[in-house]
């Protein structure tokens, strides 16, 4: 009586540290002592009410204004916007490229925007991986060039990166609460985004009614390779701006 029957755990006669636990690197493979692996997570959230400004129809706008969330091995990056007033034919520098001016853009090589509210045969929206000029300008790919599409806004969205180490397969869950102004109607298209590439399994979409405010969600499994920014864009057969009431994207290794 009194007595325990517990037996210390040994591996080849050798007792594990605190914070140990056994691991089998597979079959036919002799136990060893780690640290248990841990898995890696990146989060963003919105807990306030956030306008997204969609002026032109059909076309993807990155959403800058999440917030950080809980990440493990990830970073978080604040998004950002800034107005174009200038378009210029850059190919002579650079082939097939265009020239934006946007005075302190606050850019960098390798950003990736949006850009909204050109209109043809001047149409140079979209989503584009910038090169820095300099603090008042930027170019872009894009054989498109026609004119000067006069003013129109950008969008960097914020995104989640990965740290080093942290690459691998994740599954990726993503919830919005969120409503239309003016007459409503539209159908909207939520799209999460590696780099410039938009993964479709993930997207969603929902049509809105008057002063409807609706939830949407999605979620799916993505390989996360090195410096790979994932970030989320909202998409409108309409114009009138959408109010995000309630978000939260997640990454979390698999």
């Amino acid at each position: 009586m009194g007595q325990t029957n517990e037996v210390e755990r040994k591996i080849n006669s050798v007792s594990g540290a605190s914070g140990q636990a056994m691991v089998s690197r597979g079959e036919g493979q002799v136990e060893e002592w780690a640290e248990p692996t841990l898995a890696q997570y990146g989060e963003m959230s919105v807990i306030a009410n956030q306008v997204v400004t969609i002026e032109t129809a059909d076309i993807p706008n990155a959403f800058k204004d999440f917030s950080a969330g809980d990440t493990k091995e990830w970073s978080f990056v604040a998004g950002k916007t800034g107005a174009i007033t200038a378009y210029a034919d850059y190919s002579g520098t650079v082939a097939g490229t265009i020239k934006a001016t946007s005075a302190a853009h606050g850019l960098v090589t390798g950003d990736i925007i949006t850009i909204r509210g050109t209109v043809a045969p001047n149409d140079y929206n979209g989503v584009y991986e910038i090169t820095k000029i300099g603090d008042n300008d930027f170019y872009f790919t894009n054989a498109g060039w026609n004119a000067d599409a006069g003013a129109s806004d950008w969008e960097m969205g914020a995104y989640l990166l990965p740290d080093a180490g942290a690459a691998g397969a994740y599954e990726i869950h993503w919830t919005c609460s969120l409503s239309e102004g003016g007459a409503a109607g539209s159908v909207v298209i939520f799209s999460v985004y590696q780099n410039t590439t938009n993964d479709v399994k993930i997207n969603a979409s929902r049509k809105f009614s008057n002063n409807d405010l609706g939830s949407v969600s999605g979620c799916g499994i993505i390989t996360i390779a090195a410096l790979d920014r994932i970030w989320f864009a909202f998409e409108s057969d309409g114009v009138n701006d959408l109010t995000v009431r309630f978000m939260n994207l997640v990454l979390h290794e698999i």
